[in-house]
């Protein structure tokens, strides 16, 4: 799984994440973790992860020093439908709302999407995948994040054909 990304690389603000878990697995096979220096670091990558350092690690490791972030540099001329499609399989999501409608027949009327959310570290990305598909709308909201949407069944007939 490892070489996959390395042949296939991340596009989203997840590739900073990957290439610090990377700089973790280096420090494993040169056995770096058996040693209080060598775990400070480990710590000190952990500490840029999502969910950060625990309260309890934080109190047992309070000597570790903060590193520089690996720089966020997608190449995203590597972007092609097929990493689109699995993009989407692994962020995206199908959606299928039922509503009313009084002008309809039944009474209600059935609306469908295909959308991407982000987090706005990862925007660029959305960007490239609205542009290179010719279709789409990104939009903010509230949480930090972007969403990338597709609601028009035209468009999206049109994608999978």
């Amino acid at each position: 799984m490892f070489y996959h990304f390395l042949v296939y690389p991340l596009m989203t603000y997840k590739l900073v994440h990957f290439k610090l878990w990377s700089k973790f697995i280096d420090y494993l096979l040169a056995k770096l973790h058996l040693t209080w220096q060598g775990l400070l670091q480990i710590i000190a990558l952990k500490a840029h992860f999502p969910k950060g350092l625990s309260n309890l690690l934080e109190t047992a490791f309070t000597g570790y020093v903060p590193i520089a972030l690996p720089d966020y540099t997608p190449n995203l001329s590597l972007m092609n439908i097929q990493w689109i499609a699995g993009f989407i399989n692994a962020d995206g999501s199908f959606t299928m709302v039922v509503s009313k409608a009084s002008k309809m027949r039944l009474g209600e009327k059935c609306s469908i999407g295909i959308n991407i959310v982000q987090h706005k570290k990862s925007l660029i990305v959305l960007q490239c995948v609205a542009e290179l598909l010719g279709c789409g709308s990104i939009n903010p909201r509230i949480d930090n994040t972007y969403l990338w949407g597709i609601n028009n069944i035209k468009d999206i007939n049109k994608l999978i054909n």
